[in-house]
């Protein structure tokens, strides 16, 4: 029997789950949370007139 499991704050490491016979693991909708949550911060930052976490990031122009 193959068992999955969703990866969350609880069950998220790899290896002891894999000792228990999990076979897969998804991270599930995380990556989508996780850009949700930041761009909520930047649209808080921004309401804020704190605009500097939007000129300093890994995804500059220059």
């Amino acid at each position: 029997m193959m068992i999955s499991i969703i990866s969350n704050s609880v069950f998220n490491d790899s290896a002891k789950l894999a000792a228990i016979g999990v076979h897969k693991v998804s991270i599930g909708s995380v990556p989508v949370r996780y850009v949700y949550h930041q761009t909520i911060q930047l649209a808080e930052q921004s309401a804020s007139h704190k605009i500097q976490p939007l000129i300093e990031n890994p995804f500059a122009y220059t």
